[in-house]
This record gives structure tokens, sequence and C-alpha cells, in this order.
């Protein structure tokens, strides 16, 4: 004898569930409930990712030439390569190494702090980096980021964006997403 497997074309959801047997109606419950939370929580970690960048009012950094990126101890993702990176990319010379070896050439000092976390490969979870004028070491701009570790985003594309909000932020504007 044939057993009812609960599918009649035409009939509404909630009459084939019925049909169907109790313990395969628990689990196609448990299945839709845990399919919408998988759901629920992406689309609100989606929006922790944060970029902000702010200059200070009367500075702008498009006139600023040489860049001198200070290097860190415990930069073990490159960071401070990908910056010189980013700003030979938009035409300044800039250099990487400790503060003792910052050229009297140099008009800008960026010093940057990272944090990663650790889940079967590196994230990055926070960048902030800090520009300060060479001699007085007064604080042009500034730029950070923030993400969880649920949703990566590669190191270099973190840094190319910072730079350029850096480069685009209006004097004492913040900018958001």
């Amino acid at each position: 004898m044939a057993r009812n497997s609960g599918f009649v074309p035409g009939r509404p959801l909630r009459r084939r569930l019925r049909l169907l047997t109790p313990r395969f109606r628990v689990f196609w419950l448990r299945m839709r409930f845990a399919s919408l939370l998988v759901v629920t929580l992406a689309l609100s970690l989606a929006g922790c990712t944060s970029f902000n960048a702010h200059v200070e009012p009367g500075r702008d950094l498009q006139s600023y030439q040489r860049f001198f990126v200070q290097s860190n101890l415990d930069d073990n993702q490159g960071i401070g390569a990908m910056l010189v990176r980013a700003l030979q990319a938009r035409g300044r010379e800039a250099e990487l190494g400790p503060l003792t070896m910052l050229p009297t050439s140099a008009q800008v000092l960026v010093t940057f702090q990272d944090r990663w976390t650790w889940d079967f490969r590196n994230h990055m979870v926070a960048l902030r980096i800090v520009v300060l004028d060479a001699r007085s070491r007064q604080p042009i701009a500034a730029a950070s980021f923030t993400g969880p570790t649920a949703l990566t985003i590669d190191a270099p594309d973190v840094v190319e964006r910072l730079v350029t909000d850096l480069f685009a932020a209006p004097a004492s504007a913040a900018r958001r997403q």
C-alpha cells in the first residue's frame, strides 16, 4: 500500500503539512526557522562595517607631496607597505621606516594601528590611520575602519578605501558608510 506523501498539486501549504508525519513537520519548521535566523543575522552584521575620514579645519591633504609612513614593529601584515603603495599611486612621494629615519624633506608623518583576529585565517577588525605634520606633530587628518570578522574585507581594499577617503574628505567633515 502506497503511503501518502502529503504533496497534492494545488493544495495549500498548511493542508499539505497536516498530511506529513509529525517528525518531518518538526524538521521542516526547524529548518525554516534556522534559515530565517541566518538571513536575519547576515543582514544585521552587514551594517556594522564603518569607514570614517576626518580632515582638520583649515588643512588640505591635497597640498602635501612628501609622506613618511612610520613602521610598526608589530606590522606582520604589511600595512605600512600598503599605505606607501596607495600614496605613491596618487602621485605622492612616500617612504616607510622607523621614526628615527624620518627625512628632513618629509612634510607629513603617517602612523597607523591595526587590529587582527584569527578565525581559521587572519581577519582585520580595525585600522586607524593618523596623518600628522612632520615638524609640529599636529594632526592633519585621521581615518579609521572597523568591521566584524564575519564579513571580511581584504586589507589592501581597506587601506585603499581609507586613503581615498582621506584625500576626498573636506576639512572638518566626516564621511561615514
